[in-house]
């Protein structure tokens, strides 16, 4: 029971976030905020701060390459609900996005390029939600495992976040 509270918390939250991200969706670019910066190599062709938060959310995952059932199904069930994917399109973004990372030859330079994507592109709020949205996703199997905090610190300390 515990379990689905996390996840349609988690649902609601990532709702609230991408529907501040979305194109028409959120608030325009203000002119004090700072200009995107120009992508590196190792953040592929992901310019979109929407498909980068599935790097984030496999991150947290503890094993990226191989989400468990739980978390996929999480991950999806977010894509789906919050992103407005429809079933088949979230399951071919978040495979070509763990085939993307997968190719990648520096995961961790992916990683915070990733970060970079997000954090250049949405308000400093939504930022903080997309945290939430971690925590959440980290507790899914239960209490987050070290590699799962890892990924959670290397969100925080990129973006700011304190916990």
């Amino acid at each position: 029971m515990g379990v689905w509270l996390v996840i349609i918390a988690a649902i609601f939250i990532a709702i609230a976030w991408v529907s501040q991200i979305s194109p028409g969706g959120g608030r325009r670019r203000r002119r004090d905020q700072p200009k995107p910066k120009p992508r590196t190599p190792s953040s592929g062709q992901i310019t979109d701060p929407r498909l980068a938060a599935f790097i984030p959310m496999l991150e947290v995952c503890g094993t990226p390459d191989t989400p468990s059932v739980d978390q996929g199904e999480t991950i999806l069930l977010i894509a789906n609900e919050v992103l407005g994917m429809e079933p088949q399109a979230a399951v071919q973004a978040l495979s070509e996005i763990i085939a993307i990372r997968a190719a990648t030859p520096d995961k961790d330079a992916f990683y915070l390029d990733m970060i970079d994507v997000i954090s250049s592109n949405v308000s400093r709020k939504q930022v903080i939600e997309l945290d939430e949205v971690l925590v959440r996703l980290s507790e899914v199997e239960g209490l987050p495992t070290p590699l799962q905090m890892r990924a959670l610190q290397i969100f925080r300390t990129q973006t700011g976040v304190m916990a």
